[in-house]
């Protein structure tokens, strides 16, 4: 018991030091990018087009009012998702960050297309009011949001039933099987568990699983998600341990996972953990001093040999969602993460000229790191842009539709764009691994 005192004793030194060196000020957290002065944006309602640019039927939409609706949750308990996600839009559109003042809708005119923007506030009732009141106000081309579940589908099926082309990036999976007019990019729970079960089982031959799952909205859907692939695989999850959202002392939970195996036997060998970088940061620590060996670096491996006694143990192995993709964690537990992979759907330290600019142009208005869903948000502004410039002619909602639905292999900094006859987003998935505390990509697939 004194060597096992020791090696814990040795890790918590080291991490600390570690988080002491490395942890940023609190002066660099994000915050709303405030609107520049030369920006147009306007909560006023805008004039209605010339009498002779309207068509007679509803579906053609006036080539002078390229208007493009974007929902996103600009107050209220996601504001900051919100924002980030409107700051991706902006970039990808090619016009100002802004940040709208409070109010239902904000206009911001660009030289090819104007954004009309509404806030959803997180609320499915006031999303479906926005989807009428663009629709039929506005007379919007097209809708991108939202980017929270339940606003996400409420918007899907209004604009399915108005017949207006929507891209959502809400992580529901079934949101593009809503109608022909509506399209999903996203990175759902079912697509992440698939890649990370596949590298398990396939190239690491892991045959049994644990989860520890925090009992909130993503954390459980990626939770289902992964046991019912394990099952599909092939595989077992033998143990299955709950947190509430707010606990931040995990000793006991980690004992739970244990069961009433034999140490240095762990009942699984690799431990799913779907939550955010912070909390995933105080249950690191929390599983090692349950002297579970989690590193796969070869120099803690063997501290953890010598201490315990137990020198046929075997680091077991820690699988994340795409939220783990952030420096925090290797921040913070440096080469305790060795081995750890996860899902995600862009390498952001790849070096072509949009990646780098989007990143620079992001933590310009932002103060932050882009994350996938950002990522995502960029790529399909860019997309919808280089079809508005592309078009000739009168632009229909239909006609818009059939070339989204239509488009392959567009190329974004997340991949090529392509979606599937259901409108769902064929942008392949990437796996990454932690490799002395920092993130490397392993394979797109």
């Amino acid at each position: 018991m004194t060597a096992i005192r020791t090696y814990i004793a040795i890790f918590y030194c080291l991490a600390l030091a570690t988080a002491c060196a490395t942890l940023p000020p609190k002066s660099q957290t994000a915050t709303p990018a405030a609107a520049p002065t030369q920006v147009q944006a306007q909560q006023s309602q805008p004039s209605p087009p010339p009498a002779a640019l309207i068509t007679p039927t509803t579906d053609n939409i006036p080539l002078a009012a390229k208007s493009i609706g974007i929902i996103l949750p600009l107050s209220g308990p996601y504001k900051n998702y919100g924002l980030r996600a409107l700051a991706a839009l902006q970039i990808g559109f090619g016009l100002p960050t802004i940040t709208p003042d409070p109010a239902p809708i904000t206009v911001q005119q660009g030289d090819t297309l104007s954004l009309i923007i509404g806030d959803s506030q997180g609320k499915a009732e006031l999303a479906i009011q926005l989807v009428d009141l663009l629709a039929t106000k506005y007379h919007v081309l097209a809708m991108l949001g939202d980017i929270l579940s339940d606003t996400g589908l409420a918007v899907a099926r209004k604009a399915e039933a108005l017949q207006i082309p929507n891209i959502s990036f809400a992580r529901s999976p079934g949101i593009a099987e809503t109608g022909p007019y509506s399209f999903h990019f996203g990175l759902t729970p079912q697509k992440q568990a698939r890649v990370l079960v596949q590298h398990a089982m396939r190239d690491l031959s892991l045959k049994r699983f644990g989860v520890l799952y925090p009992k909130h909205r993503p954390g459980m859907e990626m939770m289902h998600a992964f046991v019912e692939e394990v099952k599909q695989q092939g595989g077992t999850v033998t143990s299955l341990e709950s947190y509430e959202s707010n606990e931040t002392t995990f000793t006991e939970h980690a004992k739970r996972l244990l069961g009433k195996s034999a140490l240095p036997n762990v009942p699984f060998e690799g431990l799913l953990i779907p939550d955010f970088p912070k909390t995933v940061s105080y249950i690191i620590p929390a599983l090692v001093a349950a002297n579970i060996l989690v590193s796969h670096d070869q120099r803690i491996g063997n501290i953890y040999r010598r201490t315990t006694g137990w020198f046929g143990a075997e680091p077991i192995y820690l699988l994340g969602p795409s939220s783990w993709h952030s420096n925090l964690l290797g921040e913070r537990l440096g080469s305790q993460m060795d081995g750890a992979f996860f899902a995600g759907g862009v390498d952001f330290s790849a070096s072509d000229p949009v990646t780098t600019q989007f990143r620079t142009n992001f933590d310009a208005a932002q103060h932050a790191e882009p994350t996938l869903m950002e990522a995502q948000c960029f790529d399909i502004a860019m997309l919808v842009k280089s079809m508005v410039q592309a078009k000739k002619g009168k632009f229909s909602r239909t006609s818009f539709r059939d070339q989204l639905a239509e488009t392959q292999g567009f190329q974004g900094i997340s991949g090529p764009i392509s979606f599937d006859k259901d409108g769902d987003s064929l942008t392949p998935p990437h796996l990454f691994m932690f490799e002395d505390g920092n993130i490397k990509p392993i394979r797109v697939y």
